[in-house]
C-alpha cells in the first residue's frame, strides 16, 4: 500500500510540474518588449514575437496555414496566456502597467491591444485580441467578431472593417513552435530531477524493505 501511495505521489509531482514553463521575456536595447520564448498554451510550448504590420504582411499573404492557432477557443488561450506570463510587471519593467513599453505601440498610449489571428478568407481576418491596459483591473481578451465589435480585421492593414469601428494602438502576436516546429510540452530539467529523485526514493525504500524481511528470516 505504501509503495502505490509513493508512486502517486511522484506521478502526481512530475505531471503537476510538467504544465509550469520557464517564460523568457525578450527585451531588446531600447527597453521594449518584443516578445517571449517557453509560453505555455494549451498543454504546449510556443514562442511569441510582437510585430507591427498587417496580416498580409506577417503571415504570408495572410495563409491560413501560418496560423500556429487555428480555433477561436485556443487563441483565446493564447491571448490569456499573454495576460497571465508575458504582459507583465517584472525585472523593474512594468509591461503590464505601461503599454508602451510593448514593441509596436506608441509612446504615452493608455492601451496596447495585441491580435493573434486563427482564420481568413484571404480579405477578412478574424482575431482574438489582447487588451492590455495601464489599469490591469480592465485588461481583457475578446475574439472579434465578438465584444459588441461587429468588424472583422483587414487582412491588407491592422484596421477593423464596418461601421463603428474603432481605431486601436495595435501590433500583431506572432506565435511559433520552438526549434524545429515540436509544439510537444517540454519538461523542465527541474521536473526531470524530481521524478528521478522520486524514484530513487521509491528503489531505496523497496530495498530497505527486502532487507527487513531478510533479517527477521534469519
Amino acid at each position: 500500500m505504501k509503495i502505490t501511495t509513493w508512486l502517486v505521489f511522484i506521478l502526481l509531482l512530475f505531471f503537476g510540474a510538467g504544465q509550469s514553463h520557464a517564460v523568457t521575456l525578450q527585451v531588446n536595447g531600447s527597453g521594449l518588449l518584443t516578445g517571449a520564448t517557453g509560453v505555455g498554451v494549451n498543454g504546449a510550448v510556443y514562442d511569441v514575437m510582437f510585430m507591427d504590420g498587417s496580416c498580409n504582411s506577417l503571415f504570408n499573404n495572410c495563409n491560413p496555414d501560418s496560423f500556429i492557432f487555428n480555433t477561436q477557443a485556443s487563441a483565446l488561450n493564447a491571448a490569456q496566456a499573454l495576460l497571465d506570463t508575458v504582459l507583465i510587471d517584472a525585472g523593474g519593467v512594468n509591461f503590464d502597467t505601461e503599454p508602451e513599453t510593448v514593441r509596436g505601440c506608441t509612446s504615452g498610449t493608455e492601451e496596447c491591444t495585441l491580435f493573434t489571428p486563427y482564420f481568413t478568407d484571404g480579405t477578412d481576418v478574424e482575431v482574438v485580441f489582447t487588451a492590455n491596459k495601464q489599469s490591469v483591473n480592465f485588461d481583457e481578451i475578446c475574439p472579434v467578431p465578438g465584444c459588441g465589435l461587429p468588424s472583422t480585421l483587414s487582412a491588407s492593414n491592422d484596421q477593423f472593417i464596418g461601421p463603428g469601428s474603432p481605431t486601436l494602438d495595435s501590433t500583431y502576436a506572432v506565435w511559433k513552435t520552438p526549434g524545429s516546429g515540436d509544439s510537444a510540452p517540454i519538461p523542465e530539467p527541474a521536473t526531470i530531477l524530481m521524478l528521478s529523485t522520486g524514484l530513487l526514493g521509491l528503489a531505496g525504500y523497496r530495498w530497505q524493505k527486502r532487507s527487513c524481511e531478510r533479517m527477521r528470516h534469519r
